[in-house]
């Protein structure tokens, strides 16, 4: 199930409750008994705005770890990702995976939430199932930055050349890259 909020932003406080409104109308779709993973997506240009999250008060965070603009932008999406949490889950939907993410999205005023089925074989036993929560300020950054981990991996790495030398072409491939004929 896909729910998409107009008019409305990542710094909106009233973000949750806005969600359980649009929710109210399709909360029959959602099975009992199955799990769902949750995925909140915003425009991740708008942490950009340094302002806004400077002046931003999020009701119950500990000023001691809010200090940093770092800080500010990881209490913003806790405190939301943990509203969300909190009013799914009081509307009997369980969850297994919560996920709050800045991506490019079509317009910056604009939230997307997705929640989906999980499909996998029941548990055995489910008193106290693993939940993860994940927190990604930029798909965009950590997309730039893994590419870049994997370009030094294989420009680095010796494993290619010991695939090759497994083939048995490793010393082929080394001296014609040295200039020498077989």
């Amino acid at each position: 199930m896909e729910y998409i909020l107009q008019d409305i932003d990542i710094f909106d406080t009233t973000l949750a409750d806005k969600l359980n409104n649009a929710m109210m109308t399709t909360m029959d779709a959602f099975e009992q008994g199955n799990e769902y993973n949750l995925t909140v997506s915003f425009h991740e240009s708008l942490l950009d705005d340094y302002s806004r999250i400077y002046m931003l008060n999020i009701p119950d965070i500990d000023a001691k770890n809010n200090n940093t603009m770092e800080d500010k932008i990881h209490n913003l999406l806790s405190f939301q990702i943990q509203k969300i949490e909190n009013i799914i889950t009081q509307n009997g939907i369980n969850l297994m995976a919560v996920g709050i993410q800045g991506e490019t999205l079509e317009v910056l005023n604009m939230i997307k939430i997705q929640i989906n089925k999980v499909e996998s074989e029941p548990k055995k036993s489910k008193k106290n199932p693993l939940k993860v929560t994940m927190i990604i300020p930029s798909l965009t950054y950590l997309d730039d930055l893994a590419e870049t981990a994997i370009e030094i991996i294989l420009n680095e790495c010796v494993i290619p050349q010991i695939v090759l030398e497994s083939l048995g072409k490793g010393n082929d491939v080394n001296r014609k890259s040295h200039g020498e004929s077989n």
